[in-house]
């Protein structure tokens, strides 16, 4: 695995993304607030104890939002693409 970014926010207001297609995984964690995705035109609402997992040439956008946030994104790349769901909810419950 090469990491690529790694970023923690700790209750921030988490910028806008702009639309564009990856060319990485992505895996967010969500501990306090939420996001907002827009992920190849569907939208998820990533709550406080949930992740979201993009896949690689994913179109992705996060929606502005005021809520102080605290969550924590990797952005990664791997030979062997993982077998994620798109969101994780209740996860470290």
């Amino acid at each position: 695995m090469k990491l690529v970014y790694f970023i923690n926010y700790h209750n921030a207001t988490p910028p806008r993304l702009q639309k564009q297609t990856i060319s990485f995984y992505e895996l967010t964690f969500v501990f306090k607030g939420s996001l907002t995705y827009l992920v190849n035109g569907k939208e998820y609402v990533v709550k406080e104890g949930s992740a979201v997992f993009l896949p690689i040439n994913s179109v992705r956008e996060r929606l502005q939002s005021e809520q102080r946030t605290t969550y924590t994104s990797f952005n990664f790349l791997v030979d062997t693409p993982p077998k994620i769901p798109t969101l994780l909810n209740n996860i470290g419950n």
